[in-house]
């Protein structure tokens, strides 16, 4: 759950603040590429990293990882990955019943995937 949360916390975040992932990379001095990896869940940064991101968010690191501090809030994130979760699913199962190679499925299947992950973003608009 934290990194699929964590994530979606630090591009919503990014968005609410107006900065794009090379303006993040360039004052944090961490790659754009590690930046958008973190955002898309392929990566985990170390404590060090998960700390200058938390100070350059101004947000708390149990924030970034989705710890809720009120009921509102984890609820919230609970409809968001379960909204997620259910999509991605459909959108596995759409697929299969293609008839793509095996490419083009996976390109298929990681489109939606950031479509969904956008749009739920937007719909939640999880901020601090």
């Amino acid at each position: 759950m934290y990194k699929e949360v964590f994530g979606l916390r630090m591009a919503a975040r990014r968005e609410e603040l107006g900065l794009t992932q090379g303006g993040v990379a360039v004052d944090t001095e961490i790659g754009q590429s590690k930046i958008s990896k973190y955002e898309n869940g392929n990566l985990e940064p170390n404590l060090e990293t998960l700390g200058k991101l938390a100070n350059y968010y101004q947000v708390s690191i149990d924030w970034l990882l989705g710890n809720p501090h009120n009921g509102k809030e984890g609820s919230i994130m609970k409809a968001a990955m379960e909204e997620f979760f259910s999509d991605i699913v459909a959108t596995i199962e759409g697929a299969a019943e293609q008839k793509f190679s095996r490419d083009e499925e996976r390109e298929v299947i990681l489109a939606e995937i950031a479509k969904t992950k956008d749009a739920i973003i937007e719909k939640y608009s999880v901020t601090k």
